[in-house]
């Protein structure tokens, strides 16, 4: 198995590349700069220095070779077709014209396309679509593809800046099976992202009305991301329920004028979201709870294991309150992704940050070997996750195990600083 991995990452050769670059950097930089050593705290900022201008270029490099590598690929939509992007390109004018997207077989015949993958955003969401639909979908895949680079560059620059040069790394060993699959794919995730992290941004900034709009503008396309809304208890235990309940209430209020606006199509993408949940698991879905319900635990096993991560992390962030406020941050983030009843792939971008800033935690110890071989065995083991280990399906659970360590090393990095 181990040679035909190889032979499989000839495939991405420019990834490999990317890799190396970014990984001899960040361990000069982490080398060289004497505070990067021993107990260094996550700080709020990082003043721009050689060595963030450094990152920016590299970064921007390795952008460029990965692009022209997705770009190549796109040269027809015949090679490549963005086949997530393609569901809504044609479910927006459907859904327009009074038919029902959720409805695979109506949705086929309306478009004439008898190849799409079931829709699951709400109807509002699909309307958003259109413009669009108006466009070729080769075209219009180019042009999300290019906002997606966009976006990714600037979020990997901002997360760099303020955890560290261990973002690239982490960003380049999750490049083939999360960040690829996204661009491929016409997904929306990055641009989940860039949402979501654009509102953690305005919550440590003290503009709790900009976090709760912009949590709730990520989750009109998948419902499970309004939970990060919680963040702000962990900012503010005493009035982050304010944000938190604006939050819900403009999600809410968004679903609402959807269901006057499409009650038909908004019955049917409840039914179909809801059998969706828990459809998947394994590789390409590596939730904890479809996990443990494809590995045959009971409903009522799974509701105490999501319990148990939610007692446990809620303990962790108590005792660890003196912590700095972005250590904490990146804690809970992993917390509540874990409880999410579903998550792709691609939605372990969302991991890039507190990998990288458990990774910086162990750099700080690694004058220990077992802080030497944790670093080791987690970029392994991200760097283990490419798309061609996809023949072994739903069976291989090590993404879901992945999240579960990651978990694991958040919880030990707050309560190890307390020491």
């Amino acid at each position: 198995m181990f040679a035909e991995y190889l032979r499989d990452l000839s495939d991405v050769e420019p990834i490999l590349i990317v890799l190396v670059a970014l990984g001899v950097w960040a361990l000069i930089v982490e080398l060289r700069d004497p505070t990067t050593r021993g107990e260094r705290r996550i700080q709020p900022t990082r003043d721009e220095g050689p060595h963030e201008r450094g990152a920016t270029l590299i970064l921007l490099l390795g952008l460029w070779a990965l692009a022209s590598t997705a770009l190549d690929q796109l040269d027809g939509v015949t090679s490549l077709r963005p086949w997530d992007l393609a569901v809504y390109t044609h479910a927006a004018p459907a859904l327009l014209a009074g038919f029902d997207p959720y409805d695979a077989a109506e949705l086929a015949r309306v478009s004439g396309q008898h190849d799409l993958l079931s829709c699951y955003y709400p109807p509002l969401t699909v309307a958003l679509f259109a413009p669009l639909a108006a466009m070729e979908l080769a075209r219009a895949g180019l042009l999300v593809l290019g906002l997606k680079l966009a976006l990714l560059a600037g979020l990997v620059w901002a997360w760099t800046r303020r955890l560290g040069p261990w973002v690239p790394l982490v960003t380049a060993t999750l490049w083939a099976y999360a960040i690829q699959i996204d661009l491929n794919s016409g997904n929306v995730s990055v641009f989940e992202q860039a949402l979501l992290w654009s509102g953690v941004a305005a919550l440590l900034a003290g503009r709790r009305l900009a976090f709760a709009g912009l949590i709730a503008c990520a989750a009109v396309f998948k419902l499970e991301l309004i939970s990060m809304a919680a963040l702000a208890l962990v900012v503010d235990p005493r009035h982050g329920w304010r944000p938190l309940v604006l939050a819900l209430a403009g999600l809410s209020a968004y679903l609402l004028l959807g269901l006057a606006l499409f009650p038909g199509p908004s019955e049917s993408w409840y039914v179909a979201a809801q059998d969706a949940t828990f459809s998947e698991g394994g590789y390409n879905a590596p939730s904890l709870a479809a996990a443990l319900l494809h590995l045959g635990a009971t409903p009522a096993l799974v509701v105490l294991a999501v319990l148990i991560v939610i007692a446990g992390s809620i303990g962790v962030l108590w005792r660890a309150r003196e912590q700095p406020v972005v250590t904490r941050l990146m804690f809970a983030i992993l917390a509540l992704t874990l409880t999410w009843p579903r998550l792709k792939n691609y939605g372990f971008i969302v991991l890039i940050p507190p990998a990288a800033c458990t990774i910086t935690w162990l750099w700080g110890r690694s004058e220990r070997w077992p802080a030497k071989l944790a670093i080791a065995g987690l970029l392994a083991a991200l760097l283990l996750l490419p798309r061609e280990f996809e023949a072994l399906g739903q069976q291989n659970f090590l993404p879901t195990l992945l999240l579960v360590l990651l978990w694991i090393a958040g919880a030990a990095t707050l309560l190890g600083s307390r020491r």
